[in-house]
């Protein structure tokens, strides 16, 4: 049996950027800015970390690409974690994927923000060969 390994394709990497919008949409105005992450309270950043993973998991399973789907999101208080759970039929490229998502964050200002507070992101594929995690921290935006 082999393991194929793809590129993220467009569709995918457009879907990311997608989903990430959503969750932003479902914050509120007040946390939609930059500096409003950066001056919220330790207990209001984790509601908006809550709020957002139950943002993305409303629309959940989600269809990405022919081989992906979206299974949701939560996010973990004790380590300030947003985490994306994906099912995905094959191998992916995480090196491919990973630059993607560290543009993605880090380019833009809110998500940059919610980094800079201590925040992760972690995208986690259940793959035919195991389980796959990209985890990105602020120090990756430098």
């Amino acid at each position: 049996m082999t393991t194929n390994s793809i590129n993220p394709p467009a569709k995918l990497l457009f879907s990311i950027s997608a989903i990430i919008a959503l969750f932003l949409l479902t914050i509120g105005q007040s946390y939609a800015s930059a500096e409003g992450i950066l001056k919220l309270s330790n207990a209001d950043f984790d509601n908006l970390g809550k709020s957002m993973a139950e943002g993305v998991s409303k629309s959940a399973p989600q269809q990405i690409d022919r081989t992906t789907i979206l299974l949701g999101a939560f996010y973990s208080n004790q380590t300030k974690t947003f985490i994306y759970k994906y099912k995905s039929d094959i191998t992916i490229n995480s090196s491919a994927i990973r630059n993607h998502i560290i543009q993605n964050s880090c380019g833009n200002a809110t998500r940059r923000a919610f980094l800079q507070r201590g925040g992760f992101f972690e995208h986690a594929y259940l793959t035919p060969s195991g389980e796959q995690k990209i985890k990105i921290k602020f120090s990756d935006c430098q």
